[in-house]
């Protein structure tokens, strides 16, 4: 018994530190603008189902609201891109610019981050920037043996 209260309490930090680790490899990632490394963190195409399901009003979805802007960005990529539109906008290069948007030139995202911790056991929620200053947020989920960005929007 005393065994298994010794492992609870050696684990359980390194469990709850584990999204935070993830978020500063995920940080690293973007300063290196190396696609191979942003796109191990970053999961594009999960992004562009919770982009998807989040507009659809039938279905039910564990994102906040998205901002006027998103809205009207999303709008606009639809007008000009039509059928596939989100394939088109939703890319590596986009996550990583609204990653950064908060940021000086060469400067990271952790310096902003308002907000880091979980929403559930699988998912780590993240606010880049002040919540009166319309905040980039992002969403961890761990997808296998990783945390991966499965959401992203403002």
């Amino acid at each position: 018994m005393r065994s298994l209260a010794l492992t609870s309490l050696l684990v359980l930090p390194a469990l709850l530190a584990w999204p935070y680790l993830s978020v500063w490899r995920l940080e690293q990632a973007v300063l290196s603008a190396d696609p191979a490394a942003l796109s191990e963190m970053v999961d594009i195409n999960r992004i562009r189902q919770a982009i998807e399901r989040k507009l659809n009003k039938d279905v039910q979805s564990p994102l906040g609201n998205f901002s006027d802007g998103f809205v009207k960005w999303l709008e606009r990529g639809f007008r000009s891109e039509g059928q596939g539109a989100l394939d088109r906008l939703v890319t590596l290069d986009w996550a990583r610019g609204l990653l950064l948007e908060k940021s000086m030139p060469g400067e990271g995202f952790l310096a902003h981050v308002s907000y880091a911790f979980f929403d559930d056991l699988t998912a780590f929620h993240l606010r880049i920037g002040s919540q009166d200053q319309q905040p980039i947020q992002v969403r961890l989920q761990l997808i296998g043996a990783s945390w991966r960005v499965s959401a992203i929007y403002y």
